[in-house]
């Protein structure tokens, strides 16, 4: 039976002029490439697998200036295009950063919102932090669903398979 796991991190951001140096466009990564232990080496493919859904959780107001999420709007078209060419073993991490350049530039949206705002995002989408330019600290998960099975994502049920998945915004209720 295939089990279903959550990984993610929280990130908070402080006000700073200075850049953090983890701000540029990326797409998460869903399972380990020759070495387990490198976050870089590991992989995304055209299944979708080990990976599910992107997941953005707002646990603090962010405005505009409080280091919200980027997101380029309808990335993972293009995204899914370049990652069909590349097979079951598709690219590392670092491997697709590299490519993204080439992609068309698409539409740059925020993730914004008050507190409890959740973002669900297609996982090939691609987005990236941002330097802080507001006055007080927040705080954002980035959370991640991926799939244990050893098997094509292809035979499982992911948003890859499907175009329900793009970009939605839950107000707090």
């Amino acid at each position: 039976m295939d089990t279903l796991h959550e990984y993610g991190c929280i990130s908070v951001r402080f006000p700073s002029e200075v850049d953090s140096g983890d701000t540029g466009w990326h797409v998460d990564a869903g399972f380990a490439g020759a070495d387990h232990n490198d976050f870089s080496a590991y992989r995304i493919n055209v299944y979708s697998k080990g990976r599910g859904l992107l997941m953005l959780f707002l646990f603090s107001d962010v405005g505009e200036k409080d280091a919200p999420t980027k997101i380029l709007k309808s990335s993972h078209l293009d995204v899914a295009r370049l990652l069909a060419e590349k097979g079951e073993d598709g690219l590392s991490f670092m491997e697709l950063v590299s490519e993204l350049s080439g992609i068309s530039k698409s539409e740059e949206i925020l993730a914004v919102g008050n507190a409890g705002t959740v973002y669900l995002c297609h996982p090939f989408l691609v987005h990236g932090a941002q330097r802080h330019l507001g006055q007080v600290c927040v705080d954002l998960r980035v959370f991640g669903i991926y799939w244990s099975a050893n098997r094509r994502d292809s035979d499982l049920p992911s948003p890859t398979n499907s175009s329900f998945f793009q970009l939605y915004h839950f107000p707090s209720i």
